[in-house]
């Protein structure tokens, strides 16, 4: 009976998907910040371009009113 119960908890432990694998844990906690950084850098890309755009449009309405100040 011993036995069977000790092949049995070793046949359902899953050797692929060990939760003590150090390697495994640390190659995954480093993909993850990278991820991270990576989505961080678009973001802050995208924020930039979009105040740059709306600096020149600033830029260009100010221009027009300098020029045409009656339009």
């Amino acid at each position: 009976m011993v036995a069977k119960k000790k092949k049995q908890q070793h046949e359902e432990y899953d050797w692929l998907n060990d939760p003590f694998d150090e390697k495994k844990i640390k190659a995954e906690q480093k993909e993850a910040m990278s991820s991270g950084t990576k989505n961080a850098l678009t973001i802050g890309c995208l924020l930039l371009i979009m105040v740059v755009f709306g600096f020149g449009l600033f830029l260009t309405i100010q221009l027009v009113n300098v020029i045409a100040p009656g339009y």
